[in-house]
């Protein structure tokens, strides 16, 4: 599988959106099949990802059994990534480890941070990746009107940060955006006054 575009970004920067539009878009330009990743490089791992993040929502885990749970998926994924073959072109939205980076940054966890930075080196380069960049206050606007749209359930303890704990939430997006381009050389884009389809667009036109 060629691991084609890599996006990321903090919440609320329009990057799940960006990433259901690049597809289309691909697709339709270039005439490939085009698959959508969340957070690991294989489906299989992405399962033990979404039970480990409802096991996290309880608050119940120590922060170095958090880690370890996020490492042990990454070091799975990585291989069994590199096993794959198909034509088809991945788009991944978001990776596990530059997130859990940012996680823990945000709890002060250096020591744990410094492991998961080390782990991050292993994985597999994309052909191109971006970060999109948000400004705050838009940011606080997209997630006002997502809360009106969706239920309480859809919203996410790291969502509400952007209104209740600014300054973390800003701790935790540098850390991920640093690990992020700092490993993957990703163009940075401004998504503030764009929509999903012109972010979506932008992300084409750096790819050349």
């Amino acid at each position: 599988m060629s691991f084609k575009v890599y996006v990321e970004g903090g919440d609320c920067s329009f990057k799940s959106l960006s990433t259901q539009k690049l597809k289309v878009l691909l697709e339709s330009l270039y005439s490939v099949q085009c698959e959508i990743g969340h957070a690991t490089l294989t489906n299989l791992c992405e399962e033990l990802y979404r039970a480990i993040s409802k096991i996290k929502r309880t608050q119940l885990l120590p922060h170095e059994v958090e880690s370890h749970l996020y490492k042990g998926i990454a070091m799975a994924d990585i291989p069994l990534f590199e096993q794959e073959e198909s034509g088809i072109w991945r788009i991944q939205d978001s990776l596990i480890l530059p997130r859990s980076i940012g996680y823990f940054a945000g709890e002060n966890q250096n020591e744990i941070v410094d492991e998961l930075i080390n782990l991050l080196a292993q994985y597999p380069d994309p052909e191109h990746a971006v970060y999109l960049h948000t400004d705050m206050d838009v940011r606080k606007s997209r997630l006002v009107h997502r809360m009106q749209n969706k239920t309480k359930e859809n919203i996410s303890p790291g969502n509400l940060l952007i209104l209740e704990d600014e300054a973390k939430f800003n701790q935790i997006e540098s850390a991920l955006r640093e690990a992020t381009v700092g490993r993957f050389g990703s163009t940075v884009i401004d998504t503030s006054n764009l929509s999903p389809e012109e972010v979506a667009a932008e992300i084409v036109r750096t790819m050349g």
